[in-house]
This record gives structure tokens, C-alpha cells and sequence, in this order.
């Protein structure tokens, strides 16, 4: 926390974003400290001038897509297109296993530490967990992630017309 004066970003590549120190947000670590960090207030009121910075200013100029758990309900209320993206706990917990090649036998793990990362994140008392009534819902359960995209962009379209 010393050091949160300090993050500025680095998007070293599309799927990997990575901030003060170079370490992948995409990691078993990170997922298990986040929402504990996010709870507190000090950390989001740091934190919350930058990620709205960036979807102001987005590196390439043409807009951003940010994902996070309050983005819509607090980093940026005022999105032209917002989407909340789920799916059953245990899809989530199987593509967590996979994207971290880990073992079968992690999987009870993963799916405690991910069922109270949520109700963690949905009962904080600084920015908890909402689908906004203006956000999109998507069910990813049975869908891949090309089909999200689809999805996504369509909803776009009909919202924002330089696609």
C-alpha cells in the first residue's frame, strides 16, 4: 500500500495488463488478495482517479473496456455500454482451473476461494458488487467466449455507431 501513489499502467498485451511492478493482475494470487484490498476505502480512493483516467484517455484513442467488479456502478456510472458478465460458480471455477493450468484436485479449492471472493465483494460496504439497472446481463454458463464477444459488440452497435 506504501506504493499505490505510484501504479501507472503498462499494457504489455491485450490479455495481460500489468501495473507498478510488473506483476500479472491475472493470477491465483492476485484473485485471492483483491477483494480484500478492494475493501479498503483508502486503496478505491486511489485507485478510482486512475481507472478513470484511462477510460477517458485510453491508450489508443478510439475507447476502452474495462473490466471490474464496481466499474459500472462506480469507476464510470456514466458508460454509454455497460455489461455484467457471470456465470454459474462452478463454470467459473472450471475455466479458472484451466486458465491456471492447475490439477483437478484444486478444484474445491478454487471454488470455495471464488464463492467468498463473492459474497465478499457483494456485501463490502465501499462499492460492493451490483448489476446496475442500466448494465447489460450476460450469462456466460453456456456460451463461449467468442459468443460474448458477439454478443458484446451487437449490444455496441445499437448503442455507440462508429463500429
Amino acid at each position: 500500500m506504501e506504493n499505490i501513489e505510484n501504479i501507472s499502467l503498462n499494457l504489455s498485451s491485450p490479455s495481460q495488463i500489468n501495473l507498478y511492478n510488473q506483476k500479472d493482475l491475472r493470477t491465483e494470487i492476485v484473485s485471492k488478495i483483491a477483494s480484500k484490498i478492494a475493501k479498503s476505502e483508502f486503496v478505491r480512493k486511489q485507485l478510482i482517479d486512475i481507472q478513470r483516467n484511462f477510460a477517458d484517455n485510453p491508450p489508443n484513442k478510439k475507447g476502452s473496456v474495462i473490466d471490474g467488479r464496481d466499474i459500472t456502478s462506480v469507476i464510470i456510472p456514466n458508460a454509454e455500454v455497460k455489461f455484467y458478465i457471470d456465470a454459474d460458480l462452478d463454470k467459473r471455477a472450471k475455466r479458472r482451473q484451466i486458465q491456471l493450468n492447475l490439477k483437478e484436485k484444486d478444484y474445491n479449492k478454487i471454488y470455495i476461494e471464488m464463492k467468498l471472493r463473492d459474497k465478499n465483494d457483494k456485501n463490502r460496504q465501499s462499492s460492493p458488487l451490483i448489476k446496475t439497472k442500466d448494465s447489460l446481463f450476460i450469462d456466460t454458463t453456456n456460451i463461449s467466449e467468442k459468443e460474448v464477444l458477439e454478443i458484446a459488440i451487437q449490444e455496441i452497435k445499437k448503442k455507440i455507431d462508429f463500429i
